[in-house]
């Protein structure tokens, strides 16, 4: 695109913005994406707020955004939920298929799971806005007992 280059909706990159229109599912539309060139800087930013809550020690203030792969070619599919708190809600399941990306502004996330007979991968990317870019996050209270059955649990 010589020396340019194309990032849509709540997105920002060396100085310009573009807005992301999204879709209303899986198989509405082509999704909106954004290319960035490499070494450049670009801030992802959601209107409906940030993902956790900036609590120093605990938790750390990022979005998050879940690229998936799915094995089976075109009939591969899995699901990614995300649901919020009373103060602030947010509900979604979405199917995911290979090349599919969920925004989490907020909330707590999960199970991310294939359909029987596939595998599903994901890359996890999170940034905030702190000083100290440090992953820090929490278990929701109801799930956390989890944790503590993993091999050497925490």
């Amino acid at each position: 695109m010589n020396g340019e280059y194309y990032a849509p909706n709540g997105t920002a990159a060396d100085g310009q913005a573009f807005e992301l229109a999204g879709r209303a599912g899986v198989f509405a539309s082509a999704t909106d994406f954004a290319y960035v060139p490499r070494d450049s800087e670009a801030v992802i930013s959601s209107a409906a707020g940030k993902h956790d809550e900036a609590r120093p020690g605990e938790e750390s203030e990022l979005e998050q955004v879940y690229y998936f792969e799915v094995s089976g070619g075109e009939n591969g599919f899995g699901y990614q939920r995300v649901y919020g708190t009373a103060e602030r809600p947010i509900d979604v399941l979405a199917e995911v298929r290979s090349g599919d990306t969920v925004l989490i502004p907020h909330g707590w996330h999960g199970p991310s799971i294939a359909a029987p007979g596939y595998d599903l991968y994901y890359l996890n990317v999170m940034a905030g806005p702190g000083h100290e870019q440090a992953w820090l996050t929490c278990d929701e209270p109801a799930h956390g007992w989890v944790r503590g059955t993993w091999h050497g649990g925490a």
